[in-house]
């Protein structure tokens, strides 16, 4: 009987440990998530508040939670405010780093809710504060977790795999 218990216990042992160690298999044809600012271009005049959008589409990710690192030049560029999304429950990280010119916005969702699909991560209200190009990038790198990153549900896996950023002039 002790030796019937020891080896289900065992055998429970290497099937969670495998089912930890099995990784998605990313083929050249799964299609990656993708972040981008809409609009992704335009001309604003100086003093000007105007809107962008921070899109997201999972493509065919069941996705728990994306992170955005946006940078922006402090210097041309002000943001009046950041109004989060409905597509995750929460966006426990809304903050502007005026100094270094990073945007970060964090949304998760709550137990058993994933997002799949398209919708707006965020609105930015922006205002230009001296005349030039003034360009929204992603901090992006593939499979790095201290960027801009899409989680897969259930993998717990970065699934981005494309940003578009925007450029404005300010005149």
């Amino acid at each position: 009987m002790v030796a019937l218990s020891l080896i289900l216990i065992l055998e429970s042992a290497v099937l969670i440990f495998w089912s930890r160690k099995t990784k998605p298999v990313f083929s050249p044809e799964t299609t990656m998530a993708v972040l981008k600012v809409e609009p992704n271009q335009g001309k604003f005049k100086l003093g000007e508040s105007f809107q962008v959008k921070i899109l997201l589409d999972t493509k065919e990710w069941q996705t728990d939670a994306a992170d955005i690192r946006l940078r922006f030049p402090p210097q041309m560029l002000s943001v009046s405010k950041i109004i989060p999304g409905q597509i995750y429950d929460d966006y426990p990280a809304q903050k502007v780093d005026a100094d270094n010119g990073v945007i970060i916005i964090n949304g998760i969702s709550f137990l058993n809710k994933t997002f799949g699909g398209k919708g707006i991560f965020a609105t930015l209200i922006l205002k230009g504060i001296k005349p030039g190009n003034a360009n929204l990038i992603f901090e992006y790198t593939p499979s790095s977790t201290t960027d801009s990153n899409v989680v897969a549900t259930k993998i717990a896996k970065d699934v981005l795999g494309e940003v578009e950023g925007a450029s404005f002039e300010i005149y």
